[in-house]
């Protein structure tokens, strides 16, 4: 089941090249007065909300440097397109230690996105496959019961994605 975990979340595209090549073209035909500079700022905060809708419940900080590698291990390496798998592999390199908390809300993030949600003990084994050991066993009885993350509200930016989108 971890292997179709895996393909499943290898199949969700995030953002690819394309799409940025296309936010680009909107962003210099929306903002025609203002230098590239600007340009290059509005692009790399677009591109870093669309990634902030897939990094729920993490701090700040945290997000930025996840944000971050993903792109220098993704599309700065000629990668096409980041997905589903890509945030999830960053997140768990950059974790030091999986808690309680951070396993509930890597638990409903995945099942909020694989098209076959998966119970803990199949999370369990994924995490395995990640060769991600620093957690205890015994987080994933009381992680079952917590609450749900809330879905984050719509920022700023959303006129420029669907717009770009129409390209």
């Amino acid at each position: 089941m971890s292997k179709m975990v895996l393909e499943d979340l290898n199949s969700v595209p995030i953002i690819g090249i394309e799409d940025i090549l296309k936010l680009k073209k909107y962003i210099d035909s929306k903002y025609k007065d203002v230098n590239n500079k600007k340009k290059a700022d509005i692009l790399a905060e677009t591109i870093h909300k669309i990634l902030d809708r897939f990094l729920i419940g993490i701090d700040k900080n945290t997000g930025l440097k996840i944000k971050n590698n993903i792109l220098k291990e993704t599309i700065l390496k000629g990668k096409e397109k980041i997905y589903l798998y890509d945030i999830l592999n960053i997140y768990l390199k950059e974790k030091n230690k999986i808690d309680r908390n951070d396993l509930n809300k890597m638990f409903i993030w995945i099942n909020k996105y694989l098209n076959n949600p998966i119970d803990y003990g199949e999370f369990q084994k994924l995490l395995i496959s990640f060769k991600i050991t620093t957690f205890d066993k015994s987080l994933f009885e009381h992680a079952k019961n917590e609450n749900k993350e809330k879905v984050p509200e719509k920022d700023g930016n959303e006129d420029i994605i669907e717009d770009s989108k129409k390209l």
